[in-house]
């Protein structure tokens, strides 16, 4: 089993996770700037849980994966900071409590922090993937400025550097971590698409 071999065996997990309406309606500009802010706000908050958990999946790695981790690092620092910045010019606070969706999605991570390590690679994977995938179609004015990062030649190689790493330790795993990898996969999935559906109706 290997990543992709993920995203075609769950295709419509996949799809729902990365073409979820929240991001057709960035590409067509029909999203609302309140629907918006609130998906910032939460993300933001879930930046944080996910920043220990790439800290989590670092611990866990081999020494010859140290490399393509710790280049992320760069990035995330400047996602963390990227969200002051918006938020500031949005006149948003980020000190709001997570909605239910985001709490969930950070008690999944929380959860997986103490996995094997084939589990952590391939979630961590998943994760920026789907904003790799979600952001490859151009997104209108002013969410092509605002996605412009997810959708960068440099965050696409990061991410497939990052399925290599996830790749290579599905090889040697056990089928039984393999097993639970696809699940925590699938429940990553559901976690990414009630986190976009967040937005709408957190605002309806």
């Amino acid at each position: 089993m290997n990543c992709q071999q993920l995203t075609v065996t769950h295709k419509q997990a996949w799809h729902s996770a990365t073409n979820h309406p929240f991001l057709l309606d960035c590409r067509s500009g029909n999203l609302q700037p309140a629907q918006f802010n609130r998906w910032l706000e939460q993300d933001y908050l879930f930046g944080i849980e996910f920043t220990r958990f790439f800290a989590a999946t670092l611990q866990a790695a081999p020494p010859n994966h140290f490399d393509i981790l710790l280049s992320g690092l760069t990035g995330i620092k400047a996602e963390l900071c990227w969200f002051h910045t918006t938020a500031k010019e949005r006149n948003l606070s980020l000190h709001n409590a997570l909605l239910p969706a985001g709490e969930e999605y950070c008690r999944f991570l929380i959860a997986l922090s103490h996995r094997p390590y084939p589990v952590l690679a391939t979630i961590l994977w998943g994760i920026e993937s789907t904003y790799s995938v979600a952001c490859r179609e151009p997104m209108a004015s002013p969410y092509d400025q605002l996605f412009s990062y997810c959708a960068s030649d440099t965050f696409k190689d990061y991410v497939h550097q990052l399925e290599q790493i996830a790749d290579e330790a599905l090889t040697s795993a056990t089928e039984e971590t393999q097993s639970e990898t696809e699940a925590e996969f699938l429940i990553m999935c559901r976690h990414e698409k009630a986190f976009w559906q967040m937005a709408y109706e957190a605002v309806a």
